[in-house]
């Protein structure tokens, strides 16, 4: 496991521990929230999800991305889009879709 690696994951697993009971807005370029309804048990669920810069070019149309999952995404889908922007705009992380 890299350093970056294991840098990532306890960064993950501190923000899941510190979590607050509710998150404040936010506004992550690229991103988007999708909403699922479970009409079984009446529930509203946000799905948080990130794409690469130039994942909607033409060009990219083709390409497959690796997917970074992610849980309790208001809190943990800031901090890893955070930790993942500079490392991928360097080219020393592969281009991936985050979503949680």
């Amino acid at each position: 496991m890299t350093v970056f690696s294991r840098l990532l994951a306890t960064v993950l697993i501190i923000a899941t521990f510190t979590a607050k009971a509710e998150a404040p807005a936010f506004e992550i370029p690229h991103s988007f929230v999708h909403t699922l309804t479970s009409s079984d048990l009446g529930r509203s669920y946000d799905i948080y999800v990130k794409v690469p810069a130039r994942y909607h070019n033409e060009e990219n149309r083709q390409k497959y991305y690796p997917v970074i999952y992610l849980n309790d995404g208001p809190y943990t889908f800031q901090v890893a889009s955070g930790v993942t922007h500079l490392p991928m705009n360097m080219g020393k992380l592969e281009q991936a879709l985050a979503g949680c």
